[in-house]
């Protein structure tokens, strides 16, 4: 039991280095800076780095990327039903909630701007970023290991489960 938390541990520190460490370069501006096609790049870096960190993590536990979530069963309903998500989600985020909080002024909507280098065409570059940095490496990461490979290290037990997600 405890080799198997210390290698949950090991690859959740690894995977957090790996998250940063794809990202130093393009903010100290050395490979083009942290806009354009460098966020595109951030995005499949993180990919390549990360997702085989849990592979590996995954079989030294002797788990599966199924035993985290990632199956192919149901995928056009899960599909739709995440676009929809997404697509609603955005739409309450630009209509009501960053209006009424600060608009273009909000620190974090700026940032963006700045990344997206106040052109609405590099959200083109934006875009893989969110969706394969954050959207799958980072659920992978983040719910999927943390939370579905903890609880699978105490035999999917309720409490464990509760306590994995203490974590987010």
């Amino acid at each position: 039991m405890i080799m198997r938390l210390a290698i949950w541990f090991s690859i959740i520190i690894g995977g957090f280095i790996l998250f940063i460490i794809t990202q130093i370069p393009f903010q100290m501006g050395l490979w083009g800076g942290y806009d354009g096609a460098g966020l595109t790049i951030i995005g499949v870096l993180q990919a390549l780095m990360v997702i085989p960190l849990l592979y590996l993590g995954l079989s030294y536990l002797r788990m599966s990327f199924k035993k985290i979530g990632l199956t192919t069963k149901k995928w056009k309903s899960d599909s739709l039903l995440g676009a929809a998500v997404a697509i609603g989600w955005a739409m309450v985020q630009f209509i009501w909630i960053i209006p009424s909080t600060g608009g273009a002024s909000r620190e974090d909507i700026s940032e963006v701007l700045i990344m997206l280098d106040s052109n609405w065409e590099n959200i083109l570059w934006y875009l893989p970023l969110g969706i394969i940095g954050g959207g799958i490496v980072e659920e992978l990461y983040n719910r999927g290991f943390l939370i579905g490979a903890l609880a699978g290290i105490f035999n999917d037990s309720k409490f464990a489960l509760y306590i994995a997600s203490v974590f987010l």
